[in-house]
C-alpha cells in the first residue's frame, strides 16, 4: 500500500524513468504554480466540452478511489471547468489535487484555496451544466489510460500515471533510479571537487605562493 507522505522523494522524472517514458499526460498540462508536487491516488471524472456537470457531482460525492482529482474530456474545451469557489470546496471535501486536460478560471484564488492544480491552460468563460460525461469509469488523458485508484505523480515537469497494479514493481525502479542517480552526483562532485582543487594549486604555482 502507498503511503503518500513518505513519497515526497518520487518526482514526475523518476516515475517516467519507471516507466520507460510511458504514462507521461499531454505537455499542455501546467501546474498554476512551479512549486507544486503531488503524489496520489486518483478518483477518475470524464466532462464534456465546456461542461462541468459531472465535475461538480464528483466533487459532492469527495474522493472515492483518491485523494487526487483526474478530470478528463476538455482537451477541446474553451471553457473552464471549474474556478476559485469550486477549488475551495473541493479542497474541504477532501481532495488534495486536481488534473485536467480542460482550462480553468480565476488562478489567483484557486492558489489560494489550498487544492494543487494542473490543467490545459486558463480561460474566464465560465462552463455549461448539461452533462453527458461519467464518474468512476477508466479514462483516457492524451494518449495515457488512467483507472479509478491509479497512482499520480505531478510536479512543474509533468504529470505521469503509474497503473496500481504495477505499483511495487514500479516503485522499486524509481527507488533504484534515485539511487543511481545519486551515486553519479557524488562521483561528478568529487570529480568537479578534485578539479577545482588541482586549479587552485597551479594558480599558487603560477603566483609564486
Amino acid at each position: 500500500m502507498a503511503d503518500e507522505a513518505s513519497l515526497h522523494w518520487l518526482a514526475a522524472t523518476l516515475a517516467a524513468d519507471a516507466m520507460e517514458g510511458q504514462g507521461v499526460l499531454p505537455l499542455a498540462i501546467r501546474p498554476l504554480a512551479p512549486d507544486y508536487h503531488i503524489v496520489g491516488r486518483i478518483t477518475v471524472v470524464v466532462i464534456t466540452r465546456d461542461d462541468n456537470l459531472e465535475l461538480r457531482e464528483a466533487m459532492t460525492r469527495g474522493p472515492q478511489t483518491g485523494p487526487v482529482l483526474l478530470v478528463a474530456g476538455g482537451a477541446e474545451s474553451t471553457r473552464a471547468c471549474m474556478g476559485g469557489l469550486m477549488a475551495r470546496e473541493m479542497y474541504l471535501r477532501g481532495f488534495t489535487a486536481l488534473v485536467t486536460d480542460a482550462p480553468v478560471r480565476d488562478a489567483a484564488e484557486i492558489r489560494a484555496s489550498g487544492l494543487l492544480v494542473w490543467s490545459r491552460g486558463h480561460s474566464p468563460a465560465a462552463p455549461a451544466r448539461r452533462g453527458g460525461g461519467q464518474i468512476g469509469a477508466p479514462v483516457h488523458v492524451g494518449e495515457v489510460e488512467a483507472r479509478p485508484g491509479d497512482l499520480l505523480i505531478a510536479d512543474e515537469d509533468g504529470v505521469v500515471i503509474w497503473p496500481w497494479a504495477h505499483y511495487d514493481h514500479l516503485l522499486a525502479r524509481a527507488q533504484a533510479r534515485m539511487q543511481s542517480d545519486e551515486q553519479r552526483a557524488r562521483a561528478l562532485e568529487a570529480q568537479l571537487g578534485g578539479k577545482a582543487e588541482q586549479r587552485l594549486a597551479d594558480i599558487d604555482d603560477e603566483l609564486g605562493v
